[in-house]
């Protein structure tokens, strides 16, 4: 799933690391999805194709970027809520988180 957000206007490095992170409850202790830090440039438009479980329902996401020239990492946004709907008929059956279930 594609979560496409716009970054800032950020004017002391050519560059930021945005990092990502997603939930099943926005106090984020079950964070089922996390990025690895991600170079994206300032003033655009960035998309994380997050892995989620094929469960329908609600889902929380928020994000921090690093300062590269100084290393200095922002508190993590406030959470966002979207919902994913599956279509059945799209899903496949298998051993999603590999425990043999």
């Amino acid at each position: 799933m594609g979560l496409t957000f716009a970054t800032a206007n950020y004017t002391q490095c050519d560059t930021l690391l945005i990092q990502i992170q997603v939930s099943t409850d926005k106090a984020f202790s079950n964070i089922v999805d996390q990025s690895n830090w991600t170079v994206c440039q300032s003033n655009t438009n960035f998309t994380y194709s997050a892995y989620l479980p094929p469960v329908q329902g609600n889902f929380y996401w928020h994000g921090r970027h690093m300062n590269r020239c100084t290393g200095e990492v922002s508190a993590w946004s406030v959470p966002f809520r979207f919902y994913l709907l599956l279509d059945p008929s799209k899903l496949v059956p298998g051993d999603v988180n590999g425990d043999g279930f």
